[in-house]
């Protein structure tokens, strides 16, 4: 099972965030996905992977939203699922680690061209569960279940050619959607491990910072932006006791916003610039919501 953050100028603790959530189109798939691949932004996002909700069984199918319907794109190259770790964009997509082929824990670097799914050099440690955040030849995933000693806590950076350790987080962090920003300015808020923690990351080590309002296990993400950004979370918890709780961070602090329509958990969200994409997840079926 699995899970999955904002960007906008810095505002004053005293801004109150006016943004609502609304309905956007249902994805075509007839199955809600839990723990799926999600990345780019509100009006230009990729749905791909996760685990069937319906059929019981990890999916390898995708789409991509262009703010108004959902479109069949070519498959990946096996079946993904468990909250793989996802950043970049529609057309330099990154996919890092999470379940599968044929591995629980993988080690497993995808790149999408807005085309085709290609496989990159493998990843250093194996984990599922992970966050990532950055762009194609610039990211890094952190956290995630893996089979090591440090499960939960290791970083991994990408610099376009080879993988290499980064920073420890100060506890094991799993089902990690919620990651925003870049690989030198990143956030990492509602974590199985501390579920209404709040991790800020420099590009070389971790910090805490405020705790959240409420706890966010197994979050739908949100926006994309950076520590010292816009940054949003949503969502939360698995089928029967999901949240529509929402909460957005100004750069110190966190403040409750306006409430999802319907309560999901466990699915993947997106977004840049304040707006942001929630898709699917348990008690979400297949629909999305959209925060603007």
């Amino acid at each position: 099972m699995g899970r999955r953050s904002f960007f906008f100028s810095k505002l004053p603790t005293t801004t109150t965030v006016t943004r609502t959530w609304s309905s956007g189109g249902n994805i075509n798939s007839s199955e809600l996905t839990n723990a799926p691949i999600v990345l780019g932004t509100m009006t230009d996002c990729l749905n791909a992977g996760g685990y069937s909700g319906t059929s019981g069984g990890s999916r390898s199918g995708g789409e991509i939203y262009n703010g108004t319907s959902w479109s069949s794109i070519n498959d990946l190259p096996n079946n993904k699922n468990n909250s793989p770790g996802a950043c970049g964009s529609t057309s330099a997509g990154v996919c890092i680690n999470g379940s599968g082929p044929d591995t629980y824990n993988s080690t497993q670097h995808l790149e999408y061209d807005g085309t085709d799914w290609s496989t990159n050099t493998a990843t250093n440690r194996d984990s599922r569960g992970n966050a990532a955040a950055g762009t194609l030849n610039d990211c890094f995933t952190a956290g995630g279940i893996s089979d090591d000693a440090d499960s939960g806590k290791y970083t991994q950076k990408w610099n376009g050619s080879s993988w290499s350790g980064s920073g420890l987080l100060p506890v094991g962090l799993t089902w990690n959607p919620c990651c925003g920003g870049s690989s030198s300015d990143a956030i990492l808020a509602g974590c199985n491990g501390d579920t209404n923690g709040t991790y800020l990351y420099n590009g070389t080590t971790w910090s805490k910072d405020n705790d959240l309002n409420t706890t966010y296990s197994y979050n739908q993400g949100g926006d994309r932006g950076g520590s010292s950004s816009y940054h949003m979370i949503a969502g939360a918890g698995l089928a029967g006791s999901t949240k529509n709780n929402c909460e957005t961070y100004n750069g110190t602090t966190w403040s409750v916003a306006n409430t999802l329509n319907d309560s999901r958990g466990a699915g993947g969200g997106t977004g840049s610039g304040g707006d942001a994409i929630t898709v699917s997840g348990q008690d979400g079926g297949v629909t999305c919501e959209e925060f603007a």
